[in-house]
């Protein structure tokens, strides 16, 4: 049974700084590739690169990111972290647009192992604080660290929000085990703990608003493994949940609008919870099939024949840890797994989930729940010299997939072209490969892309509008026509898309079409440059061929 550690298996500070320095270099390794990524277009630029808020550094921008939410979320914490380093990102900047010049990527990457590394070794602190076992402990940590489930938050550099809010709920909850023993014993420094943890775990839910799960965290350890009083933990955790509470309030508020436009039944609400807790434990135990997008939505799910079943997988591995005989200890790893992830699983509706309920980043806390069942297992004793061997291999194995996964991430053709091969009906990596060929000029095979992404979702109009715009590259015009159309029945103050939708008929020679959508547009615009220039072009059309039919009409008949 787990129970409080007892006094006299303190480790020596040696052994400590030893397991340290070796979780350390083990993931800096694992991570190393990712300082050479570049960003993504997903979120990036409205998070980073082309975030206007983040420089200059001064008072009306910081006003800015404390007073408002970003896509969504009130994250204030972590944007203040990108400005904070967006004057040396700046300074490295090879190109600039204009007078405003670009942000290096190295410097978010950078920070975001570095964080990844303090989380690791907060991890490590807290699991040796439980078991007194430095080897154990950076072998949890160690798991925590190198699945590759962590990768997606590592190497892209929007969710550094996860990173931050990782790094502070790790070392609050080293600290509440700290205050909790310091309590337990009557030793001085209890409050300072307390005060550090409360601190921490504040700034964490300010970084990222899943973070209001780690009071839970707390509670599972303190009440599950160290077996405290749960009314004595429930007064000590209050505070934390009183500001867990608001944070979901903040954050439910900035998002209800695009809630309302996916609802998910009240009724389906636990069962796809159990579905996504399943996806999370396969990819736990088989770490492999990683992407950036799974369009795991609840709307994808409820079209599967047997989607209901697949909650049977966490029931029958809950039966089967109560069955065991040390069922505290691994029903305790469980608890933290599922509560870290309770944000996320769907129970609460929130905006992600019309891409998909389950993402490889909500998973990054909820690995201290495996990462704490290996700790105990190896403090233990009970695992021999070929055990530990096999464990050794499978963290090994574990690292060369992270360290492979994290090249995934070099660029936006290596992400969503991967994203695609692991998941085909990805939306989002199918727009995203045709916006990044296009851009290239490459119209052939943009349009692919475009296609297929209209495939997955023929509602989406701004898919509808960039497939247009390839075809009419292409000199497609009659097949432009109809998705142009689409795009003004979803945006009709959509000016640009009349115009060239006129455009289009202009170059088909059907004038009387173009010179009405034209109107069309300078009703809604009267200063739109396209349709200005296309009605320039529809008179100047029409000039010629007047006096092309003048000219005829005025020649010498033949004899």
């Amino acid at each position: 049974m787990p129970s409080a550690p007892a006094p006299t298996a303190a480790t020596t500070p040696g052994k400590l700084l030893l397991a340290v320095l070796v979780v350390v270099v083990a993931t800096a390794l694992v991570y190393s590739a990712v300082p050479q990524l570049k960003f993504t277009s997903w979120d990036d630029p409205q998070n980073v690169f082309g975030n206007p808020y983040l420089s200059p550094l001064n008072g009306e921008n910081f006003a800015r990111i404390w007073s408002q939410g970003f896509l969504g979320l009130y994250a204030p914490v972590t944007y203040t972290f990108y400005a904070l380093q967006t004057p040396l990102a700046e300074s490295l900047a090879e190109q600039q647009i204009g007078a405003a010049p670009l942000r290096n990527p190295l410097v978010y990457h950078v920070s975001a192992v570095a964080l990844h590394i303090l989380s690791t070794v907060f991890v490590l602190l807290l699991l040796e604080r439980l078991f007194h076992n430095p080897w154990g402990a950076a072998c949890g940590a160690l798991l925590f660290a190198l699945h590759p489930l962590q990768v997606e938050s590592v190497a892209w550099v929007s969710e550094t929000k996860g990173l931050l809010a990782g790094c502070f709920g790790t070392f609050a909850l080293w600290q509440y085990l700290c205050f909790s023993d310091h309590f337990e014993r009557g030793r001085s420094l209890t409050w300072l703990n307390y005060a550090l943890a409360t601190a921490a775990i504040l700034l964490a839910m300010l970084s990222k608003p899943s973070a209001a799960a780690i009071p839970l965290v707390a509670a599972a350890i303190d009440v599950g493994w160290l077996r405290r009083s749960p009314l004595r933990v429930a007064l000590a955790l209050l505070p934390w949940l009183a500001l867990a509470l608001w944070v979901a309030w903040v954050n439910h508020s900035l998002q209800s609008a695009s809630i309302a436009e996916h609802p998910v039944p009240l009724w389906a609400r636990p069962l796809l919870a159990l579905d996504a807790l399943a996806f999370y434990l396969f990819k736990l135990i088989l770490p492999l099939g990683f992407c950036a997008d799974y369009s795991h939505s609840p709307q994808a799910v409820l079209k599967e024949s047997f989607w209901w079943a697949t909650g049977a997988l966490p029931l029958g591995i809950l039966f089967w840890l109560a069955s065991l005989s040390q069922r505290r200890a691994w029903l305790t790893a469980a608890a933290v797994f599922v509560v870290a992830l309770l944000p996320t699983l769907g129970l609460v509706s929130f905006d992600y989930q019309r891409i998909s309920t389950v993402a490889d980043r909500y998973a990054y806390l909820a690995l201290l729940g495996p990462a704490l069942a290996l700790a105990w297992f190896l403090s233990q004793g009970g695992a021999g010299p070929l055990v530990r061997a096999v464990i050794v291999c499978g963290l090994l194995g574990l690292g060369l997939l992270g360290y492979r996964q994290s090249l995934v991430w070099y660029n936006d053709k290596t992400l969503f072209t991967h994203t695609a091969g692991v998941n085909p009906k990805s939306f989002v990596a199918q727009a995203k490969l045709g916006n990044g060929y296009y851009n290239q000029g490459q119209y052939d095979q943009a349009v692919q892309h475009f296609r297929k992404a209209v495939e997955i979702d023929p509602s989406d109009a701004s898919v509808h509008f960039n497939l247009a715009q390839t075809l009419r590259e292409l000199s497609e015009f009659a097949e432009a026509i109809p998705h142009y159309r689409l795009t003004i029945e979803a945006k009709p103050k959509f000016a640009n898309a009349y115009a060239l939708l006129g455009d289009c008929y202009l170059r088909l020679q059907r004038f009387d079409e173009a010179d009405f959508e034209y109107d069309r547009a300078l009703r809604i615009d009267p200063n739109n440059a396209l349709a200005l220039q296309g009605k320039r072009a529809l008179a100047d059309v029409r000039a010629g061929l007047q006096q092309e039919q003048r000219r005829r009409q005025s020649a010498p008949a033949s004899p």
